[in-house]
């Protein structure tokens, strides 16, 4: 059996909706997956790097940034149902039925290019001081107040909690919303009995862009360009 511990998974499916192949659309000359792929490989933490995807074309973009993927991700699996717990623990069956074992798992997503090697190590460094007992989650702070939002009925605009209608903002409590950029899970996150619990690592606004959609993608463009 293998002695490598630290498995760094990145998920990329070809199937997105919004953006065509958004895993690997272009963004600013390359395409999108190295991102992740570059700043996980400097990070220097990981045993191993996998791209979990369904796909021919992602696995030769993949292979040409130095990650060889070992085996493809089944279609059954590259759905817009299938969760990403999913996707992990079909993962570590895989490498297990490889004799390859790991026991501390990492999730980077392909999507956030402002990823960055350091944003990782600190991450990792909370992790092992809380002696691997909390799951570290990547969260931008939500800069508008949830409370005081709007939505639209017959046209009109109404709250969407009228108890909070003449409630200052400043005086709600800070939250927060994943950056979609990594997860670093507890060592027994994927047990049958596991009490799942987060940590934050929170990123500046500027640090983070999630790319979902052309919206998404335009403006990570400009901020990037900074």
């Amino acid at each position: 059996m293998s002695k490598n511990k630290r498995l760094a998974i990145i998920p990329a499916r070809i199937g997105s909706k919004r953006i065509k192949k958004k895993n690997i659309v272009n963004f600013l000359g390359k395409p999108l997956i190295w991102y992740a792929i570059d700043q996980v490989k400097k990070s220097k933490i990981y045993d191993k790097i996998h791209i979990s995807t369904d796909s021919q074309e992602i696995k030769r973009l993949s292979e040409r940034s130095g990650v060889k993927v070992e085996f493809l991700r089944e279609k059954r699996l590259a759905d817009d149902k299938t969760t990403i717990d999913q996707v992990v623990k079909y993962v570590l069956k895989k490498f297990k039925n490889l004799g390859q074992n790991y026991n501390e798992i990492s999730l980077i997503y392909a999507t956030n290019p402002f990823i960055k090697k350091n944003f990782l190590t600190n991450g990792y460094k909370e992790y092992m001081k809380n002696k691997k007992k909390f799951s570290i989650l990547s969260v931008n702070e939500i800069d508008y107040c949830i409370e005081r939002s709007l939505k639209i009925e017959n046209k009109l605009l109404k709250f969407q909690y009228p108890q909070y209608a003449n409630k200052r903002s400043n005086l709600f409590k800070k939250k927060y919303i994943d950056a979609g950029m990594f997860v670093i899970y507890q060592k027994d996150y994927f047990n049958k009995n596991s009490k799942k619990k987060f940590l934050p690592y929170i990123l500046k606004s500027f640090d983070s862009v999630d790319i979902n959609t052309h919206d998404d993608l335009a403006k990570a463009k400009k901020l990037f360009k900074r």
